[in-house]
Formats: structure tokens, sequence, C-alpha cells
């Protein structure tokens, strides 16, 4: 950029002392006016087409670089005046607001962060809307279209991805108010799924304000568009409404290939006229804004200079003193153009000076010519002094050893590499501020495609910086209690493991939270879990505390020796258990915690945090409000329920169950007159598997419904069978499952397997266990209720084991009662085995129920229990599980 005082280079003659060299040397060579005709119009001719030609480039390039100062000047100033202090609302309300508060229907109308950020941007409306769209928080006079289209905003690129801060999406909307310039960005939520929007608008008669203020010319204009959607959100002189529907143009096209500015001529989409049109993105925003210069301005005066020229050389014909008439004249035209040009430098440094942002020029050596308004103000120098001496080290301090080393001569160097100069977290002595950081864009300044210097700007990065901190500390802290997250535990970890110290792993676990939070509602279950926090991060010997998340935390312990360990854990869980006041509630809580040790237990974080969490599992096993320390028998058996789990879905996928019978005979005639029906599964690798322990499995893993089903309707279809083969009719018993009643559709499956088989409903007989029972929950009653109203017998496996009560033997109609096996292998060598078992067969013929034995292996417990009045027996003595057609062979004789 030049300097208003700068004289014209004398190694570059203008065009009128061109013009006017070419006239003196042609009066040389002859004095006689007709030769001088003949001679000099060819010449002329030739010499008028190279100046009109020189001058016709001229004119191109200095409308181009026009166009660059504009764009430059604009984006600065829309920058400064606008788009920062959206981004920077943005921020705020992104701080302030939370996925979780939209999911919580906060007010925000008396949130004081929400209300602070509108105090601040008084020219500003807000709008903050769920994933949905709906709206949340309205500030300001929006018209309805505004929140349609805030509903049609489209998802930018970083959306979703961890890590990842989204750029706020930019569009225009015409509402019945106002045309306002919006601005909006996702709110994500821990899993960086959009939860919600906030919106910022602007209304455009500002921006519109300041595009008026420069002069494009009569016919030029001055556009602000956007790239996501592609729309015209602004057009100055000539006012645009930024719903019109169009086709993407050339610019549209490069700005979406990634080119960032750039200059071209093109006809307009609007007016359909031809323009010299230069664009340039606003930052990293989806914004573009563009420059365009008609024809009929800039080339107004090189038309003039070809008209003159030609009615110069046609004058010139008639007589010669009209052509003289006509160079004076046009040297009076050239000293015009350059007293415009002039004047067109003055005007554009009116509008660098105009930019709020600091901007300052350096020659090729490294000195400073040129400093704006702001940069003067910003240095404490005075515009006149220039151009000075000093290079660019002195107007700089930095904190940082060695940044400033040849600085200067690196800006040079590296944008005469026709490279953007950046320099990052520079330190800056500013009067009244002190020291703050700033960053420095530097571009390269040519003048007639010819290096002349560098273009740097300054900008204050200290509100970033404290946003990227507050970023940071949310990666590896917990929103709601402050602790350090799971991130942090695991690399303060691996930098004790890298020193080879010997570290505890404590994995806590708040006994019955969801009972709290399930009574009391979420926010003073978040209450509770913040004064746990407290309290842990005051626990002494503790290097780290973590949460998890919901009501699990991690401690990390710098020793391993046992009974310290477990001295600290006692600790532990006196502190979590004291009484918790949570508004007028006194809540007693207790933990359960698993201990694990490195590198005894795990060599990695990984496998550390794993056992952890088995010895955790085993804690709450063993009743909760204790600890335990993970062993390695916790890991075999933890695997091989995980082993039997994956192996038991291939089995039932490979219909690799099957199922055996026992007979259950009358010890007063020997007769047959039921079988129980039993599960077995035989593993290709481990072998038989017994039903105890693959059961469980199926209950854990969600299997044991569809095999229950399929169980009782194979039975039924087994019983139905050998009824056809003339076999006869006898209950078959199928053990039923609590989960049954507690998630399936047990009476539903039952009445389905009886119609569709044909089985009549006293046939069937479900053994059920006393547990089921002792819960005595609705769901439970009702079950048995319409269980017995199908006509379904029920009988209670293993009477005597649990917890056995007369009341639910008295409120269910149950039809038998089966002796546990261990009672009747004992009742011959131990008193109290016979005692029992008379007295469950006294109970049930007192209650109108059979007694059924399981476990007879002798004939003399046979006699023992017929002695006792026992009506029914199972067991090896008479026949062990077989298969069905086994089965058929003893049922042939009827009789054991």
């Amino acid at each position: 950029m030049s300097s208003p005082n700068s004289q014209p280079d004398s190694k570059n003659p203008t065009l009128g002392e061109r013009a006017s060299s070419v006239r003196r040397g042609s009066r040389l060579h002859s004095a006689d006016p007709l030769d001088l005709l003949k001679l000099g119009i060819p010449v002329l001719a030739v010499v008028l087409v190279i100046l009109m030609g020189l001058s016709y480039q001229d004119a191109q390039k200095q409308a181009a670089s026009d166009i660059r100062n504009l764009n430059l000047a604009l984006e600065s100033q829309l920058n400064a005046s606008f788009i920062d202090q959206l981004q920077i609302a943005l921020d705020g309300l992104t701080l302030s607001v939370s996925a979780q508060d939209i999911a919580e229907e906060k007010s925000y109308e008396a949130d004081s962060a929400v209300r602070q950020i509108i105090r601040q941007h008084p020219t500003m409306s807000f709008l903050i809307t769920d994933r949905d769209g709906h709206v949340k928080f309205r500030s300001g006079e929006l018209a309805d279209s505004s929140l349609d289209r805030t509903n049609m905003v489209r998802p930018t690129p970083s959306e979703g991805k961890a890590g990842c801060q989204p750029n706020p999406v930019f569009y225009g909307v015409a509402g019945a108010a106002d045309n306002v310039l919006s601005a909006s960005m996702p709110l994500l939520d821990k899993q960086q799924r959009v939860a919600g929007r906030v919106t910022a608008n602007l209304p455009l008669a500002l921006i519109k304000k300041q595009l008026d203020e420069f002069d494009v010319g009569k016919h030029g204009v001055i556009t602000l568009r956007n790239t996501n959607p592609v729309d015209i959100i602004l057009r100055s002189p000539n006012d645009l409404r930024s719903t019109q529907d169009y086709e993407p143009d050339l610019i549209d096209q490069l700005v979406d290939a990634g080119e960032r500015e750039g200059v071209l001529v093109m006809s307009s989409r609007v007016d359909g006229a031809e323009r010299l049109y230069g664009f340039r993105r606003i930052g990293q925003s989806s914004l573009v804004l563009v420059v365009g210069l008609a024809p009929k301005d800039y080339l107004e005066e090189w038309r003039y200079n070809v008209l003159l020229t030609i009615g110069f050389a046609l004058i010139l014909l008639v007589v010669m003193g009209i052509s003289i008439h006509q160079l004076r004249r046009h040297r009076s035209n050239k000293t015009l153009a350059a007293s415009q040009l002039r004047a067109h430098e003055a005007r554009t440094r009116l509008l660098v000076d105009s930019v709020g942002q600091p901007i300052f020029c350096l020659d090729v050596e490294g000195r400073c010519n040129y400093l704006n308004k702001a940069a003067a103000r910003l240095f404490g120098v005075e515009q006149s002094q220039l151009p000075c001496k000093d290079r660019l080290e002195s107007f700089f301090n930095s904190r940082i050893e060695g940044a400033l080393d040849n600085f200067t001569s690196r800006v040079i160097k590296t944008v005469s590499n026709n490279e953007v100069c950046y320099f990052e977290s520079s330190w800056l002595d500013l009067p009244g501020r002190g020291v703050v950081p700033i960053e420095i864009h530097g571009y390269a300044h040519h003048v007639d495609e010819c290096f002349v210097g560098a273009v740097l700007t300054v900008q204050d990065i200290s509100e970033r910086q404290q946003h990227e901190s507050q970023i940071s500390f949310l990666a590896y802290h917990d929103a709601l209690t402050q602790l350090p997250n799971r991130l942090f535990i695991r690399k303060r970890f691996e930098e004790l493991a890298e020193r080879s110290e010997q570290l505890a792993l404590l994995y806590l676990d708040v006994d019955h939270f969801k009972l709290i939070n399930d009574s009391l509602g979420h926010v003073r279950g978040d209450e509770l879990l913040c004064t746990i926090a407290r309290r842990l991060a005051t626990l002494p010997r503790v290097d780290t505390v973590a949460r998890l998340g919901g009501d699990e935390f991690l401690l990390l312990v710098r020793d391993t020796s046992r009974p310290v360990i477990e001295q600290l854990t006692a600790s532990i869980s006196r502190t979590v258990s004291e009484f918790c006041e949570v508004d007028d509630y006194q809540l007693t809580i207790t933990p359960s915690i698993g201990i694990a040790l490195f590198p005894e237990h795990g060599a990695n974080f990984d496998e550390l945090m794993k056992a952890s969490d088995i010895g955790l599992y085993q804690a709450k096993a063993a009743g909760r409000n204790t600890w335990k320390f993970y062993e390695h028998e916790m890991g075999l058996r933890e695997l091989r329920r995980l082993e039997l789990q994956v192996d038991l879905r291939a089995a039932w996928s490979r219909r690799e169950l099957t199922v055996h019978y026992q007979p259950q005979v009358d010890l007063a005639t020997g007769e047959i007159i039921g079988v129980e029906a039993l599960l077995r599964w035989f593993h290709p690798t481990m072998g038989t598997i017994a039903p105890s322990e693959f059961i469980p499995a199926a209950e854990h893993c969600g299997l044991i419904i569809p095999i229950s089903r399929w169980l009782i309707r194979h039975v039924c279809n087994q019983a139905m069978i050998w009824k056809s083969k003339g076999l006869g009719e006898r209950i078959v018993a199928v053990n039923c499952s609590a989960v049954q009643f507690h998630q399936g559709d047990l009476v539903r499956d039952v009445g389905d397997v009886l119609r569709e088989t044909g089985l009549a409903p006293g046939f069937l007989e479900l053994e059920i266990t006393e547990s089921i029972l002792i819960e005595d929950t609705p769901r439970v009653m009702a079950t048995i209720a319409e269980l017995k109203a199908l006509g379904v017998r029920l009988s209670i496996d293993d009477f005597g084991t649990g917890y056995s009560s007369m009341a639910y033997l008295k409120r269910f109609a149950v039809d038998k009662l089966k002796i546990d096996q261990s009672f009747v292998r004992g009742m011959l060598v131990n008193q109290q085995d016979a005692a029992i078992v008379k007295s469950v067969i006294g109970l049930a013929h007192t209650l109108q129920m059979k007694a059924t034995a399981e476990g007879v292996e002798t004939l003399d417990i046979v006699d023992a229990l017929s002695a006792a009045g026992c009506d029914e027996a199972q067991g090896y003595y008479y026949a062990r599980p077989c298969s069905p057609q086994d089965l058929e062979a003893l049922l042939v004789n009827r009789v054991l």
C-alpha cells in the first residue's frame, strides 16, 4: 500500500509523458506538416493501440487490487463488529447451556449466565431449541420464519465427533419484523449427539449500514453470502431478500471446492450484469463476502480515453491544430485521472483506518512503513512518524524465550513465498492491561505482481484461550462432582506405573442408589453424589478419586500392603456411611468396594479395572456394604460363567438341549403315575453340564424364557405321543424358573401349549420353588391364581430347604409337596431328617395335599416312607432319568 505523499516512479513514465515523448520525437524527423501527417498517422495509431491496451490492463489490475483491498477491509470490519460478537455470544451460550438442562426443561429466563450474555449483546436476540426444534428460550422479537429456519439448519461436518468443537452455522432470515443474520451452534451431550441448538440473531440493517459506507461505484454491488446452505443474505446497495431461490454460480462452486478468496469476471444471477467480482471467505465461518465492480464504472475512464483517441485521430486527419488541441486535452484528462487515483488511495486508506483490528505493513527490509489507526494506538506510535527504522521486534515483548529471535526475518521469508504467516501465543505489552496473548497473521504485499513487503494483523486471543482451558478441564473432569474422570485417572495410573510404583485400585459403588433416585428424584440423587464426592476427596493416603458415572467411583492408592488397604477401605466405608442430609431427608448409605492390586492383578489399567470390577461384583454378592480383594479364582469363575453363556447360546441355536424323564411311583400300588421332565446339556468338550450350573447361566443371559417355553411344549407333545401309542395318560411335571413369573407371560404360554397339543390341563404339573411364593407380589399372586384357573397342577419343589412359611401354603392351592432328597437319604440314620420327613408328610395331608419323596435309592427307604404314609416317590431305586424311548419300555409294564 502506497503512502499519499509518495512520488511517481521516474523510471515508469505516465501515459501522458509517453505520448508527449512520441510527439516530440516525431517533430524531430521532419518539419513538413504533410510528411509529418503521413508518417505520424500510422505510427500514432500503433502507439495509441498499444497505450490503450496497457491502459486497459492497468484498469483491470487496479480494479482487482481495489476489490482485494475492499474485501480485506470489509472482512476485518465485519469480523470485529459482528461475526466475532456472534461467535462470542454463541460460545457463551454453549458453555452456559447443557444438554442435560434442555432434557430437564430448565427455565432460562432466570438463568444469570444467559441474562448476562443478553445484556452484553443488546443488539442481538437469542433462541434455544431442543433436538426436535421445540423452543426452550427466546429473547427479543423473532419472526416465525426465524424459528422455522432454525429447525432446518444442516449439521456441520464436526458435529458428533469426539473432541471436535463445531463451527457456527450462519443463515439469513426474512421475518415479519426485519431481516436478521442468524448463527446457530449445536449442543452436544456426553455421547456427542445433538441435543439442541443455540441461535444468535443480528439485524441485517446494522451490517447493511456499514456496507453502504463503502463506495463500489454506481453499478457495483457488495454481497454477503452463505455457503451452508447456499444463500444470499445481504446485497448492497440493492436489497435482496434471503428467501429468494437461485442456483449456485461460479463463486459458490469455487468456495465449495475449498477456495478462500479469488477474483473473476462473470454475469450476475440477480440482474444479469457482468462485473469483476472478488470473493473472500470470512474466517472459518460459512459466510462469503463478495464485491463486484461494474466495467461501466472502473473502465469508464478507459472507454473515455479510447473514444478520445479515436476522435483525436479523426480530427488529426482534418487539421493538425485540432490534433494538438486534443493532445492538450488528453494531458488535462491525465492529470484529472492521477488526481482521481490519489483520491481513491486516500479513500482506501480511510477504509483501512476505520477497521478496529490493528493492521501494519513492513517493507522488504522488515521496517514498518504503514500503521492503521488501531495499530498506531496499540503501539503508541504516530502515523506521521512513518516510515520508521524500527523492526517488528521492537513492538513486542515475549514471555517465551527465543520466540522473537529473527522474528521479522521469518515473517518476510514466509510471506515472500506466498505463504500465510501465523504466530500464536505471542505476548504483547498493552498499556493498562499488562501482557496479553495475541495471534499474528501475515500476508504478502504485492504491487504490480512485485513483492514489496508484508501486511500483518494482530488479534487478542486471551478470551479464546480461557475457553480452551475450560474445555480442557471438562475433558478430564466430571461435570457434576468436579472430580477427575476415567481419562484423568487412567493417565495418572500410567504416570505412576511408569515409575514402577505399587498401586491399588478401589472400585466403589453406592448400595441401592437407584432406590434413592427413584424415590427422591435425580436432583436429590445428584446432591447426594456431590456429598459423597466431597467426602472421598478429603480422604488421606488416596492419590486420585475419580467418578466413572452414576454412583460408581474409582480410588487410586499408592500402596499395595493389604493391612494398609484394609484399614483405608474401612475408613472409606465409615466416611461414606455417615449421615447425609439432603433437603429434609437424613440418609444413610453404604458402599460396596472391589480392590485390585498392581501389578499383581493386572499389567495395565484396563486389566486392573476389570479385576476391581470382579471384586466389586463379589462384594455385592456377599450382601453389599463390604469389600473384597480380587482373587484369581474370581476371574476363573467369571470366565467360566461367560463361557457357559456363550456356549449355551450356541447350543440353543443348534438345538443341542435334550429332555430326560424320571418316573414318579405311587408307593401304595407301585404304579407309574407320572414323570418329571429334566433338562440335559451335553457339551462337546466339557461333557455333561449340571442343570444347577447352566440354568443360572440361562437366567443371566436371557435365554431362560425361550428355553422354558420350548420345554413345556416339548413335554406336552411327548405326553400326547405316549397317549397315542396306547401307553395311557400320566402327569408330566416341569420345573419353572422365577424369571418366568417376573418377565415372561407364563399363563399365556401354558394356555397356548395346552390348546395346541390337546393335553388335558390336569396332566401338566408345574414345579415351583418356595422363593417364588415368598415374594408375595401382586404379579406372582395373579399368575398362581390364573394357572390354577386353567386347571394346571402345582407342586412345591425341594420343600423344607428354603424359608418355609405356612402362610403361603394356606393362601395358594398347591397340589403337592416334594420332600428334598437331602432329608430322604438321611432319614434312616438321622432322627432329625426322619422327623422332618414325617412332619412334611403330615403337613401335606393336613392341607389336603400329596407328599412326594425325592432321591429314593434303597428298599429300606421305600419301606420307611410307606410306613410314614408318603404318597409318591422317585429316585434311582426305581429308575434313573432316561430318554423318551427308554421310558416307553417302563411304561409298558406300568408298575415298578
